[in-house]
């Protein structure tokens, strides 16, 4: 199936961290009280974007799970965007906000949509 170009109706902004954002080890701050506390992935500060494009969002999954005794929802999409040179830069170590939600980038892929490098797949986990 093609994907109109009408369709890609999401400004997606790129972003690339000199080290990768997605490592096991969660980072942490130390509080007022000199108390150390884990910092969520959303609330890194994002470095100069590279890379800016419109792009369609499916949604593929959601699922909910406990951290620091709370529960939190996320939710895992197939973004589709145009493949350019820029576009093609995309890596599973940057970082897309769109709508002002930044998403952790799984998976990147030529799509199998339209004329043979025409689009661009990328999976991606909303950052909580």
């Amino acid at each position: 199936m093609a994907v109109a170009i009408g369709q890609l109706d999401r400004k997606a902004v790129f972003y690339r961290y000199a080290t990768d954002p997605g490592a096991k080890e969660v980072p942490s701050t130390l509080n007022a009280l000199g108390e150390e506390v884990r910092v969520s992935p959303s609330e890194i500060e994002l470095p100069p974007s590279f890379c800016a494009a419109w792009a369609k969002r499916e949604d593929l999954s959601d699922q909910e799970r406990l951290a620091n005794d709370m529960q939190i929802a996320g939710v895992t999409s197939r973004w589709i965007v145009a493949s350019t040179a820029s576009t093609r830069q995309i890596t599973p170590a940057d970082v897309m906000v769109v709508d002002g939600r930044r998403w952790n980038i799984t998976g990147v892929k030529e799509s199998l949509r339209g004329a043979r490098h025409q689009y661009l797949e990328l999976t991606a986990t909303e950052a909580l």
